[in-house]
């Protein structure tokens, strides 16, 4: 939360769920299940956008596609993670969620 203050980014957030906010960390599903509880949004309606096989797992345990970055925190290589699609950066993010939704 202080990190996202520090940026000016919470007024653009509807939700924000920290490690300290669950029981369980990922990969289990919990802070994303809050957080769209939160946000009254179905997991099938959301995307999880991640690093890491860790994100792949909890989206996959939420119900909900995963979009994985490049650059994580991951030794193993982001294509062999099983992410449903792969990004380079953030800045290629809208066309691929544009691309799964054309998917679906």
């Amino acid at each position: 939360r202080e990190i996202l203050l520090h940026f000016g980014l919470t007024e653009h957030l509807g939700a924000i769920v920290g490690g300290d906010a669950v029981t369980c960390l990922k990969p289990a599903p919990d802070a994303l299940l809050l957080a769209l509880d939160q946000l009254q949004v179905e997991p099938r309606d959301a995307l999880m956008v991640g690093d890491s096989g860790a994100d792949v797992a909890a989206a996959r345990a939420a119900g909900m596609p995963a979009i994985l970055l490049r650059g994580g925190y991951t030794q193993i290589p982001v294509e062999e993670l099983d992410a449903d699609l792969v990004c380079d950066g953030l800045l290629d993010l809208p066309s691929a969620m544009r691309r799964l939704q054309d998917a679906a």
